[in-house]
């Protein structure tokens, strides 16, 4: 999916990197059609039935599926597993093409000879490729586009919207409750979103593209948390508002302070959802208090609407898209209204001697 698009997900050398499925655009011979990456099927961790049940939704609304193998491993019992897998899936989806594709095939005399194994999976005529070279491809494109028609699909949205925030603060939840779908994989475990999920809401004539961003820390010794930071900041820089989520639990840290000041650096309309509002204890005077609490602290986003949320009780969190409008109108995409301020250093007096 690289080698065609240029880099839009994330490549790691560490198993089930790949959690959330990723959609882009992509087009060939004048086709434009949508390419979904999944994530891997059969590796034993705590995510592997949510990643099951993503490949399985996207098997659903899929006209091709590419079955991904590894040509120098030869078939192996996790091959078998996900072949029987997209078979049954064809049942459920009769419009459903299976292409096989055999990857890591390099030596090109050979790539032939590697993929015929793979007849004995039942998958119909294996296609060997390389990704890394890029060999192979233009004919595995060929044969998933040649039955699709002429296509119109485009990337229309009016709004987009980043959620960031530290580590298991609700953005997933909120994401999810806001498309009503579970296209985002949520786990009380920090962490679970490893990289960007994108997905397209319409809400009173809007479209808006909702991103999830995995969780940033400013500093950290956990190479996968430190990974999506530049996916993060790519999100804040492409979007037209960003939400800020807060953890109400556990209060604001520095990483919500830093966050705070990127948004401002990087001019984009703001909103502030303080999360898990329903684990704080209540009387009179908690929201005053609590708001004052937020907009002194976050002063670098002082001029966002704040929003208490609980994706538990689901309480206010149908008004975050109405306050992303709001705060879309008054700034206009990409805050282009901006004027920066220049402060010129006066210079001291220097005298040649």
């Amino acid at each position: 999916m690289n080698q065609e698009l240029r880099g839009w997900s994330q490549i790691y050398h560490v198993r089930t990197f790949l959690r959330d499925r990723q959609y882009a655009l992509a087009e060939w011979e004048g086709r434009k059609f949508r390419l979904v990456d999944t994530g891997g099927i059969g590796d034993e961790t705590i995510y592997a039935e949510s990643i099951k049940a993503q490949c399985k939704d996207s098997l659903k609304e899929a006209q091709v599926a590419i079955v991904i193998v590894d040509g120098q491993c030869g078939i192996t019992d996790a091959d078998i597993d996900v072949s029987n897998f997209v078979l049954n899936a064809k049942k459920q989806n009769a419009q459903l093409r299976i292409i096989l594709c055999v990857n890591k095939c390099e030596a090109f005399h050979f790539g032939d000879v590697l993929a015929e194994q793979f007849w004995r999976l039942g998958l119909g005529k294996p296609y060997p490729v390389s990704a890394i070279h890029g060999t192979g491809l233009a004919e595995l494109l060929i044969e998933c586009v040649k039955n699709f028609e002429t296509s119109t699909v485009e990337d229309d949205h009016d709004v987009i919207v980043s959620f960031v925030g530290r580590p298991n603060c609700g953005k997933s939840s909120l994401v999810n409750l806001l498309s009503g779908t579970n296209r985002c994989l949520v786990s009380s475990n920090e962490g679970t979103t490893l990289d960007n999920v994108e997905v397209t809401v319409s809400e009173k004539g809007r479209q808006y593209l909702l991103i999830d961003t995995a969780g940033m820390r400013i500093q950290t010794q956990n190479r996968r948390s430190f990974l999506p930071k530049g996916r993060g900041l790519n999100a804040i820089r492409r979007s037209d508002v960003c939400v800020l989520v807060i953890d109400a639990n556990w209060g604001i840290s520095r990483n919500d302070l830093k966050l705070a000041e990127v948004i401002r650096m990087e001019n984009r309309a703001a909103v502030i959802v303080c999360n898990k509002w329903d684990l704080i204890d209540k009387d009179p005077n908690v929201y005053k208090n609590a708001l004052g609490y937020v907009k002194d602290k976050l002063h670098w986003v002082d001029y966002a609407d704040v929003i208490f949320t609980s994706t538990k009780t689901k309480q206010r969190v149908y008004n975050i898209l109405q306050a992303c409008s709001d705060a879309y109108d008054q700034v206009g995409p990409w805050s282009l209204f901006y004027i920066g301020v220049i402060v010129l250093k006066e210079l001291p007096n220097c005298t040649a001697k």
